[in-house]
């Protein structure tokens, strides 16, 4: 990705700071992540028309990779919010995250049945016992 540089030197004229500012690029791709993936109001941000982004992902492999993990970003974004409002005592919150994140404990949907003894074959019980 492309960046570019600003020199800072202060009065005493020591070495100069490189600082670094985030490219055109860089800035699209960190409102991406603000706007949890949202490319209009993300080219909004960074002042960049939606074409331009869609060029630079046909014409910058490393850019297009970079924007194929904004959702892993935005999906981190949402299952922190999760936690914290299930800390802070959301029941609904709780719930969804048990029934996600907690099924090899028994939360989930899923409704496992496990065999009490072996198969019975309907010729091994005796006849008065069949209702029909």
């Amino acid at each position: 990705m492309e960046n570019e540089s600003a020199n800072v030197a202060d009065s005493e004229s020591k070495p100069a700071l490189s600082v670094r500012t985030p490219s055109k690029k860089g800035k699209l791709l960190l409102a991406l992540a603000e706007t949890d993936g949202n490319v209009s109001e993300a080219c909004r941000l960074a002042g960049i028309n939606r074409k331009t982004f869609y060029t630079w992902i046909k014409t910058d492999p490393e850019f297009a990779t970079q924007v194929q993990e904004v959702p892993e970003v935005v999906k981190d974004k949402m299952e922190h919010k999760l936690i914290t409002l299930a800390l802070a005592g959301n029941v609904t919150a709780l719930i969804f995250w048990l029934k996600s994140k907690a099924k090899d404990r028994g939360y989930g949907d899923e409704l496992a049945v496990k065999p009490i003894r072996e198969e019975i074959r309907i010729e091994e019980i005796p006849a008065k016992e069949l209702k029909f």
